[in-house]
């Protein structure tokens, strides 16, 4: 009698345990459901742009909130029109993205072509008129025109008042201004000698220049004709 009483309690005991274990399994089950993504959000563009991103981020719908993939970053270091990007976790299982976007700093004029560089150093692919960007001539080299570009950006030199900018076999290059002045620059120039320049600019006595040649160390030569 004891023993069918104890293989009682212990069958109550299997059923007890088997309900149990179900239950936390349909909770975490609940819980996993709860928190996948099912809403992507994306601003900061035109309507048709933001909902395009929205398209291509469907990779994203049904992963957990909590463990966003790498594929996320991948994907915007990749997008070439995207200068910043910042992703908010609404949670429970939405998310809202804010894009700014690139803008076109220059027109690299390469054999012919227009190559339209971005403030985020990428090429663009532009379809609007921005004739009355700086232009530059004589070099493809991405790396080299943006990390020039951003120098003369801290520069007290205004970008405004360049109308182009021509490299030469050897890597230096001349500021073509829009008062056709031309500024030419040594191989090896810095923040100093950009600096030098803009001084030159408002000194009276090279008013009339054409040319400011500061190509040799510690020497200018001006020319105005």
């Amino acid at each position: 009698m004891h023993q069918k009483l104890g293989n009682k309690k212990l069958i109550t005991f299997y059923i007890f345990l088997i309900f149990l274990l179900s239950s936390i399994n349909n909770y975490n089950l609940n819980i996993s459901n709860f928190f996948k993504i099912k809403n992507i959000v994306v601003n900061g563009m035109s309507n048709d742009k933001n909902l395009k991103v929205e398209s291509n981020l469907n990779f994203l719908l049904g992963e957990n909130i909590f463990f966003l993939k790498d594929n996320i970053y991948n994907y915007f270091d990749k997008n070439n029109d995207v200068k910043n990007f910042n992703v908010k976790k609404l949670y429970p299982n939405s998310l809202e993205i804010t894009i700014t976007e690139s803008k076109p700093i220059c027109i690299i004029l390469d054999n012919g072509k227009e190559i339209f560089l971005g403030d985020n150093g990428k090429i663009l692919k532009a379809k609007q008129d921005y004739s009355n960007l700086l232009k530059v001539y004589g070099s493809s080299n991405i790396d080299q025109i943006f990390r020039l570009l951003k120098t003369l950006k801290k520069s007290s030199l205004n970008s405004k008042n360049i109308k182009s900018i021509t490299f030469f076999k050897s890597n230096r290059f001349d500021l073509n201004l829009n008062d056709k002045k031309v500024i030419k620059f040594p191989i090896n120039y810095n923040d100093s000698i950009l600096e030098y320049a803009y001084k030159i600019l408002q000194d009276n006595n090279f008013v009339d220049a054409k040319i400011i040649d500061l190509r040799i160390n510690n020497k200018i030569i001006k020319n105005e004709q």
